[in-house]
């Protein structure tokens, strides 16, 4: 697929409709080449270049359709970069805005006014953290430093070097970011044991943030998101739980969260309600959910569309699990169609996917399928945009409900795919319990009548367990449920109940 394509495909239904209007706001025409571009790649996503051609033009004209493209991908350029502009609850682009504009000024030699939107940007910076731009913001005021406007020079270039500092923080503590969430994921993958801390302090040793994060609340936050991705691996969400919520009282007790901190408080409030889900303390879950809630819609819902979509996925996750299926498929189906609502692709396929888990739960199987067939791009395209762990669930999910509805030479079909695309990962230690999961279903479709053989059975059962571990995340749980459902005739729903709160 094409880089055009592949910008397209990102946009939301309610963005396609946004990107229509905005392609025509300059003049109105009967007419748009552009557009029709548009529309034959967005409902044409596998299709060769010279029948996408012949569809805009009577002969093969490719200088054409190349000047088209270029033309479609400035208004899609436009579109996005004004969209995130728009859609930026941090002060990001308002401070590039105010510096864009001051150079504008000075350019034109109105110095006065390039120097009062220097002074807004600066003190927007300041109050929003934000000491990158504000390392930019300082040169332009050296740039013009000349200017009867101007400060001080040597006033300015105190606050620069001071500022420099914070920024070069700022930049180590992104490197060191992601140089662990890199060695967790190696890790993982080779499925060794690991010593959380010490992985971060070694990395923040380095470069000598230790001291650091403890007089900075931003930075704190980022050595939260951090130790998160650490749990990601280790699955000791138990521990996590504990430290973070630890972390978040002293954080709110101290000197609490200003509004340019807001969207920090949000993000460790999630990070403490996923813990405690995937902990299974739902009760403790929904608690922290509450404060959630009333939290996104602070600030006139400024961080809305960001956490709203966090906060229902988890919500409706905890409903499933307390019992309360037809709750949380109620929830999911009324965000998802909320058209005032901007879902971004992730949460919206996370959103799908799991209401076909919990149709499935229900044994509303069509419409189960109804929410798999939804997705209609191809593996290779989710695994770009989700990652192979959620290509393999989507998989998996869809292998047991084509099962389930009687469609065993699909279902194989599926097993038969993913045995060939999954065939490296499936030798790491990370994707092993999928394997085992997969082989056993293939032998069970094959032959339904093997679970009547005892040893088959027993073979199962030491394979998988006879009820999951606690410390099974409850993906896996649910999995293995399905198939001890079928060892003991018993309903799905309630053996998975028993697995996640046994």
């Amino acid at each position: 697929m094409d880089n055009l394509k592949e910008i397209i495909f990102t946009l939301s239904p309610a963005e396609v409709k946004e990107f229509r209007a905005f392609i025509h706001r300059q003049k109105q025409k009967q007419s748009r080449k552009d557009l029709e571009l548009f529309d034959v790649l967005l409902n044409n996503g596998e299709e060769k270049p010279k029948k996408t051609v012949s569809k805009l033009y009577d002969n093969d004209n490719r200088n054409a359709y190349h000047t088209l493209r270029k033309r479609l991908i400035k208004h899609l350029t436009d579109f996005i970069v004004l969209k995130r502009m728009d859609e930026d609850t941090t002060a990001v682009s308002s401070i590039m805005g105010q510096l864009s504009l001051a150079r504008y000024l000075f350019d034109k030699r109105l110095d006065k006014l390039g120097w009062l939107n220097l002074k807004k940007a600066e003190t927007l910076a300041l109050t929003s953290e934000q000491h990158l731009l504000l390392n930019g913001i300082y040169q332009v005021m050296i740039e013009q430093a000349n200017s009867e406007y101007a400060e001080d020079l040597k006033s300015i270039i105190k606050k620069h070097d001071e500022n420099k500092k914070i920024a070069d923080e700022d930049e180590k503590a992104a490197i060191a970011n992601s140089i662990i969430r890199e060695q967790f994921k190696e890790i993982r993958l080779e499925g060794k044991e690991f010593d959380i801390q010490r992985v971060i302090e070694q990395v923040l040793n380095y470069y000598g943030l230790n001291e650091v994060v403890l007089k900075r609340p931003k930075l704190l936050h980022t050595i939260l998101v951090i130790t998160r991705s650490a749990t990601l691996v280790t699955k000791d969400f138990e521990h996590f739980a504990r430290y973070i919520t630890a972390q978040y009282k002293k954080a709110k007790a101290k000197e609490g969260f200003a509004k340019s901190n807001h969207h920090h408080k949000l993000n460790m409030l999630y990070m403490i309600c996923h813990a405690l889900y995937r902990n299974r303390e739902f009760d403790e879950c929904l608690h922290y959910l509450d404060e959630f809630y009333e939290d996104i819609n602070a600030f006139d819902k400024s961080h809305f569309n960001t956490f709203y979509p966090k906060f229902v996925l988890l919500k409706s996750a905890v409903q499933c699990y307390k019992g309360e299926l037809e709750k949380a498929i109620a929830l999911l189906e009324q965000t998802i169609n909320n058209p005032a609502l901007k879902l971004n692709f992730v949460d919206e396929f996370d959103m799908r996917l799991n209401l076909s888990v919990y149709y499935g739960y229900l044994g509303a199987l069509k419409t189960a399928n109804k929410n798999t067939l939804w997705f209609h791009h191809s593996d290779k395209w989710y695994e770009k945009k989700m990652g192979k762990d959620w290509v393999l669930r989507k998989n998996l999910i869809d292998i047991l409900i084509q099962y389930e509805l009687g469609n065993d030479e699909i279902a194989l079909n599926r097993i038969r795919s993913l045995d060939r695309i999954f065939a490296d990962d499936f030798k790491k230690v990370a994707f092993q319990k999928s394997k085992i999961f997969l082989d056993f279903i293939r032998y069970y479709i094959s032959d339904p009548l093997v679970m009547d053989n005892e040893k088959f059975r027993v073979k199962a059962e030491k394979a998988m367990g006879k009820v999951p571990p606690h410390q099974f995340g409850i993906q896996t749980v649910a999995f293995y449920s399905w198939f001890q459902s079928k060892m003991e005739k018993r309903n799905y729903y309630e053996m998975v109940m028993e697995g996640v709160n046994g």
